[in-house]
Parts: C-alpha cells; structure tokens; sequence
C-alpha cells in the first residue's frame, strides 16, 4: 500500500474549501517563517507551506491525528481523476 502524499498545491481558498470538506471549522493564521497555520478548536494543528505544498500536523495527538486521516483522504481523493470521456465520432 503506498503511503499518501501530504500536499496540496493550490492557493489558499482553495486549501481552505478543501479543509471545510472536512467538516473542520477553524482559523488561518499567517506565520512570518511563510507558511500558514490552521487551528481546530479540537488542539489539531495543520501547518501548510505553499511554496511547496507540503503540510503537516500537530497538537493534541488524538485531534491532530483524526484531522491528518480526514484531510489526507479528501486530498488524495482530488488526486483521482476520472478517465476522460472521449467521443469516437460514431452515431
């Protein structure tokens, strides 16, 4: 079984709609090191650098590990794509 991948590549809204797919309520903060931190009122901690997309979790263990499951599903579920609908010009 591969390992997901935890990163996003897209702007803020973006991640932010993603992580309101969740069902996560929260707030962003700008930290001034460049990257953007997301609080649940739970103790999950999501920090999320968009230079390289990468993110990663902390805080209270049991939240932050309940919210790496549940983010990293609905991103890794954005990376499957259906197979394109082509027409074969038949009819």
């Amino acid at each position: 079984m591969t390992r997901p991948r935890k990163s996003f590549r897209g702007g803020l809204a973006q991640f932010d709609a993603v992580i309101a797919a969740t069902g996560s309520a929260g707030a962003w903060e700008e930290m001034p090191a460049g990257y953007w931190r997301f609080r649940r009122a739970d103790g999950a901690i999501l920090n999320w650098w968009p230079s390289t997309g990468t993110f990663n979790f902390q805080g209270q263990p049991a939240a932050a590990k309940a919210f790496e499951r549940e983010l990293v599903e609905v991103v890794d579920g954005l990376r499957i794509k259906p197979p394109a609908l082509t027409s074969s010009g038949e009819g």
